[in-house]
This record gives C-alpha cells, structure tokens and sequence, in this order.
C-alpha cells in the first residue's frame, strides 16, 4: 500500500501521514506540501515560481508602474502562502516601479474576493492592479470591478486557470491566470506511488510546472 494525499491544511495531517510512515506505508504528497520530512515526495506546483510569474504578467498588464494589491488564501496553506512570497518577491526585486500598498486575505472565496476588492478600491483609489492568489477570488474581485464601472482600469491576475477565469481572460475582464497541471499532477502521484512499492529512488520534488494564460494563449484551456 501507498499514500497520494493533496492535504487541504497541512498543520491537520501531519500525524495522519505520521501514523502511516511508521506502518510502512510511503507518503506522496500532491498539489499542497506539507513539512513532512518522511514523505517519499512532492509533487505538483512550483507555487513561488507561479506567485513570480503572476507578478511578471500583473507588471506587463499595467505598464510597469503603479500601486497594486494582494489577494491571498488562508495563511498557513503551504501553496498559498507560496504563490503570496513568490509574488511579493518579485515585485521588490524585478519592478522598482510597482509598489504594493495591500495585502489582504480572501480566504480563496469568490464572495470574500468580491468584498476586499470594494474596501480596496475605496482605501487605494489608484490601484491599478491585483494578484489574487486563486481564481475564486480573482473573480470575486472581477465583479467588484464590474459593479463599479471600472471594467479595464484596474488589471487582475488570479491563480488556477479555472474555464470560467480563463474565458473571463479572453472576454478582457481579467489579465490572466496562473495555469497548474493538476492531471500530471495526479499521473505522477500514480507513478512516484508505485515505484515507492517497488523500492526504486523518486526525485524529493517534482515540479509540473505552471504557465501565465492570457488572452493570447487562453484558447488551449478553454479545449
């Protein structure tokens, strides 16, 4: 027997995964990590290259310049607090022109988006862009934008590449999305598990890799 697990919470299952290794049974981790060091591997989302990446698309959407927020998960969620760092990272590091004048959590619900974007807008009326650290709040965000008629005055990347971000990324009411490869994901869980079984060596992590979708290259995701 083998363990695939993609924890919702980390902190929860740690000694769940425990009680496992000690039975003999490999761990794999999907999608989310876990600081677990007796896991066989992690696999799925490079989520700080993807949090870096969302800001490199934010930057491109808004010229360089300009206040712009965060919109992040749970804090405490491994993934999402990657993709937030990896964001914030390369901000400071790679566009001195954009300064990030909030960072406010949505808890990765699409009403809870929609409800930080409008005290957003009313504390930094200038904002010109935001990164949301999932599409739910991505789109959430998107209706608030909407409401007030600022459909295209302020850029929003999410995180995901959900059918519904994507088509709202070629219909111009989002800037893009952070696509993952959640069926890779599962694929090589498959394998990592069975090689495990078999006592063959399994890479510590590994990535499957992420892609900026915007309306230039939305049309595949929407297959």
């Amino acid at each position: 027997k083998a363990l695939v697990v993609s924890p919702a919470g980390s902190a929860q299952v740690l000694s769940a995964l425990d009680q496992a290794t000690q039975r003999g049974v490999p761990v794999i981790l999907v999608d989310t990590d876990a600081p677990f060091d007796k896991k066989v591997t992690y696999i799925g989302t490079d989520n700080r290259k993807g949090g870096q990446l969302a800001a490199k698309g934010l930057a491109e959407a808004i010229g360089g310049k300009g206040e712009v927020a965060l919109i992040h998960g749970v804090s405490g969620n491994e993934s999402q607090d990657a993709r937030a760092q990896g964001f914030l990272d390369a901000v400071a590091s790679d566009y001195p022109g954009i300064k990030v004048v909030a960072k406010q959590p949505g808890n990765s619900e699409r009403a809870l988006g929609l409800t930080v974007m409008e005290n957003l807008l009313t504390a930094h009326p200038d904002i010109k862009g935001v990164f949301a650290t999932n599409d739910q709040m991505a789109l959430g965000a998107m209706e608030a934008l909407e409401a007030r008629s600022l459909r295209g005055k302020v850029e929003i990347i999410g995180f995901d590449a959900t059918k519904e971000a994507v088509q709202a990324t070629v219909d111009g009411r989002l800037a893009g999305s952070v696509a993952q490869s959640p069926r890779m994901m599962g694929q090589r869980g498959v394998e990592a598990a069975l090689a495990a079984l078999k006592g063959q060596p399994v890479e510590k992590r590994i990535d499957t890799g992420t892609e900026l979708v915007t309306a230039a290259n939305a049309a595949k995701y929407l297959k």
